[in-house]
């Protein structure tokens, strides 16, 4: 869209003594003559651009150019900054864009991008970025929502909910909403929202202050405690799943963790991804349960 590539042209001239119109061209994907009618176009609009020619020539922007300061202390632009670095790591849309113009605004020389992380994969295909925009419109707008929920046990459920807040816990996103069906708030795994559809209605419910609400899944399964024997050549993982707390070592070394887990064919399948560095210790039934499912599994080779 032009509008956003002569704004975003505007930012870059700032921040850059001068550049090259080949430069803008490989910048913004689009042709040298695209870029030179674009710089008539600010011109036109009395943004003081200026033109070198020559080998160590280029395009750049009057040196007393700047968009105003805000009363923001230097301590207070830099956490400004370093917020929106945040905001742009979880790979909300057009982030960067902001990131861009408040960037400009303090007239920083030069951005420290001191924080880099990975949220895939929710945020890395097309399709989850325009889900994760249809929830951040929703809840700003409170637009009650409808989709088709598919829980851990691949059974298909459609939910029409009130969205507050969205929640970045143990390395996925969830949403935080008002379950009309459950007549409670729960957290929704967002990987597993699909058909995702705003309505006209409104709501005007406000999101609760206290953010340890039950995973949708706690409804329909009882918490059992697990007590578990890791080998030591999967402890590696076991600081990923895993609180410190929840574990003890033994003389041995192998690492015994007491847990509360869901009692579903999801923890079956999680155990067996162990393999054989893990022993289930307590509930004994879960013994039997294993041996069986792991006959199974022998059925196929």
């Amino acid at each position: 869209m032009q509008v956003e590539r002569l704004l975003k042209m505007i930012f870059l001239l700032i921040r850059r003594e001068k550049i090259t119109t080949q430069e803008l061209a490989d910048y913004f994907a689009v042709s040298k003559r695209t870029i030179i009618r674009d710089i008539d176009t600010l011109s036109m609009a009395n943004i003081p651009i200026f033109t070198l020619k020559g080998r160590k020539g280029g395009v750049g922007i009057m040196e007393q150019y700047t968009i105003n300061k805000t009363v923001f202390s230097q301590e207070e632009q830099e956490k400004i900054l370093h917020g929106l670095q945040l905001l742009k790591a979880t790979k909300i849309p057009n982030t960067e864009m902001l990131l861009d113009k408040v960037d400009v605004l303090f007239s920083s020389n030069e951005r420290f991008d001191w924080l880099e992380i990975d949220f895939s994969s929710f945020g890395s295909q097309e399709k989850e970025k325009e889900k994760f925009s249809q929830l951040q419109y929703a809840i700003i707008n409170k637009n009650v929502a409808t989709f088709d929920y598919f829980t851990s046990e691949l059974k298909q459920n459609k939910r029409t909910v009130e969205p507050v807040r969205l929640i970045f816990k143990n390395n996925a996103w969830y949403v935080q909403a008002y379950c009309q069906y459950i007549l409670d708030f729960r957290l929704f795994r967002a990987s597993r929202i699909k058909n995702l559809t705003l309505l006209d209605e409104k709501f005007v419910r406000a999101a609760p202050k206290d953010t340890t609400i039950k995973t949708n899944y706690e409804d329909h399964y009882q918490m059992i405690p697990f007590v578990l024997k890791f080998s030591p050549e999967i402890s590696y993982r076991l600081f990923d799943e895993y609180d410190e707390s929840c574990m003890t070592v033994d003389q041995e070394g192998y690492f015994h963790v007491t847990y509360e887990y869901a009692d579903n064919d999801w923890l079956v399948r999680h155990l067996l991804s162990f393999g054989k560095h893990v022993e289930i210790l307590e509930p004994e039934y879960m013994k039997v349960r294993m041996r069986k499912e792991i006959e199974k599994v022998l059925e196929n080779y």
